[in-house]
């Protein structure tokens, strides 16, 4: 009995074109994975750059106000939404030190103090 050749041409071109198939496969995915952990790494620079920026600003206010007589309200509502955010990403406690100072401080409405009323 003769092997149908029809049939062997068309297992060996299945195989092939699963093999091909599973090879495609494969690159895509670990392609995706690069993609993925670059992005992962991307994100967590991105983070770290903007926390740092966080704890710039918050240094430098409290820099400003520490040695003032009062914080004006609406520096403490930033300075106190800056905190929160550099909290949310992980911040450490050297800021909250800063933080624990500048919640020390009487704090004012800034237009009593512009027009000399008292306090």
């Amino acid at each position: 009995m003769k092997p149908d050749i029809g049939k062997l041409i068309l297992e060996y071109w299945l195989h092939f074109l699963l093999a091909g198939l599973s090879t495609s496969l494969t690159y895509m995915v670990l392609n995706l994975k690069k993609k993925f952990v670059r992005f992962q790494e991307r994100e967590r620079a991105t983070e770290n750059g903007v926390q740092a920026l966080l704890r710039n600003e918050i240094i430098k206010t409290y820099n400003h106000f520490i040695n003032q007589e009062f914080m004006p309200v609406h520096e403490y509502d930033n300075i106190s939404y800056l905190y929160s955010q550099y909290k949310n990403l992980g911040g450490n406690g050297t800021i909250q030190k800063l933080m624990e100072e500048l919640e020390e401080m009487p704090v004012h409405e800034t237009s009593k103090r512009l027009k000399g009323e008292k306090v």
